[in-house]
């Protein structure tokens, strides 16, 4: 017998075997779970939840060509490299202390912690939402947010801080002599008379790792009366490169790469009861000038700081207050 035949017998054999051993029909059980198996499977969720599935690969997307595209804003302009450098420097002007507006900005309707929170909160909507159409997605938008995140915490660990100079030089102020063991800040007495102008100049400083724009200071709608109290009215930029020199020019708005500075100088007006030049510091009553905060952006978000001077302007009233 051939080795062919010999398989073919063993193939009848174990056939017939098997045939022989029938286990029968499947257990009922198992017959039900088979039975609810549909033929055909459905993509699942509500109509709402699919098309918001369909729209996530274009809104990542969007989202991801967003964050690149603000994370290379700083590139996209030349930063400046020394103190107070930046696109371009202002024409010089003759200073003129009655111009009024150049430099005066409202502080920002949003601020950058708002911006960052609720950029990190819709990326990881997005993450979410992604996670439950296609795992893939749902990595991509963590990439996203990871993105997102770092480059808030750079934004928010970005300030503008007091520059390295400080002068109480301008028109209209005298300086006062600090208190006996008193360290902080000197008084600056406004000696401008009612209604006329006085500057001071100040510096300010980029304290963090990315390139800010400085857009100016920030004029509080709810400031007090001015009928009483000092006012900010212009600001103008000094473009010296280093130091102070004077106002050269009305304030444009500066860039400043991370450490360097800008120095400018704050034309205010005294109030209608500012006691003048002639006025004697023992029973003399004062009022101080309105918190100096500056208005800036770092990728295109605002923010706003406040600067402290090394001095404190301070208007004198007449003897015996102001009249009501």
């Amino acid at each position: 017998m051939s080795e062919r035949e010999d398989d073919l017998r063993l193939e009848r054999e174990l056939r017939e075997v098997l045939r022989e051993r029938d286990p029968g029909p499947a257990p009922y059980g198992l017959r039900r779970r088979v039975a609810r198996i549909p033929d055909t499977v459905s993509s699942g969720g509500s109509p709402l939840t699919r098309r918001l599935s369909r729209a996530v690969i274009p809104v990542l997307g969007l989202a991801a060509a967003i964050t690149l595209l603000v994370l290379a804003l700083p590139l996209l302009g030349p930063m400046g490299t020394g103190t107070g450098a930046g696109p371009s420097a202002a024409p010089v002007a003759t200073f003129d202390p009655t111009v009024r507006g150049p430099g005066l900005v409202p502080p920002p309707p949003v601020e950058a912690e708002g911006i960052v929170v609720a950029a990190l909160v819709l990326g990881i909507v997005l993450a979410v939402v992604g996670m439950r159409r296609e795992r893939w997605l749902g990595f991509a938008a963590l990439i996203v947010v990871a993105i997102v995140g770092y480059a808030g915490w750079q934004v928010l660990a970005t300030d503008a801080v007091a520059g390295p100079v400080a002068s109480s030089g301008g028109i209209g102020v005298r300086d006062g002599d600090l208190a006996p063991g008193s360290s902080g800040p000197y008084p600056v007495y406004i000696t401008a008379g009612p209604g006329q102008p006085f500057s001071i100049g100040f510096s300010v400083e980029n304290g963090g790792p990315l390139p800010i724009r400085l857009e100016g200071v920030v004029l509080d709608p709810n400031l007090p009366d001015p009928a009483t109290f000092p006012t900010f009215r212009a600001l103008w930029r000094d473009d010296a490169p280093d130091g102070l020199t004077g106002p050269a020019a009305p304030f444009s708005s500066i860039d400043l790469a991370p450490g360097h500075s800008a120095g400018l100088w704050l034309v205010g007006t005294a109030g209608n009861c500012a006691a003048g030049p002639s006025f004697a510091i023992d029973g003399t009553s004062f009022v101080g000038m309105p918190a100096l905060r500056v208005r800036y952006t770092v990728l295109g978000i605002p923010r706003m700081d406040t600067i402290a001077l090394p001095f404190d302007p301070m208007q004198p009233f007449p003897p015996g207050g102001c009249p009501s």
